[in-house]
């Protein structure tokens, strides 16, 4: 069973590198869109879209790290102010909609 532990580990720490680099990378595309659009008056024609594209990924690949940290703000915030037996059923059904 200890096994499982730590490929969920490394699956754990393998998603939030993957985040953590994709939104690296999306810092320093979007700071190339601003320089060739300001300073050499050439817009890049790629950067836009490759900005869109990581944003996205971001989003979704750090909601499932929050979620996986129990961050996530709705289900933390909402699900925390009910009783205690409401919690455990609400929070049943808000990771059975989330699942895939």
């Amino acid at each position: 069973m200890s096994y499982l532990r730590v490929l969920k580990r490394v699956l754990d720490r393998l998603l939030e590198t993957l985040v953590m680099a994709a939104m690296a990378f999306l810092v320093l595309d979007v700071l190339w869109q601003v320089f060739t659009r300001l300073v050499l008056k050439h817009p890049s024609t790629w950067t836009e879209e490759l900005a869109q594209f990581l944003l996205v990924w971001v989003a979704l690949l750090g909601a499932a790290v929050a979620l996986n940290r129990g961050a996530h703000l709705g289900i933390d915030y909402f699900v925390g102010k009910l009783p205690n037996r409401a919690r455990v059923a609400t929070e049943i059904k808000v990771f059975l909609c989330v699942a895939p």
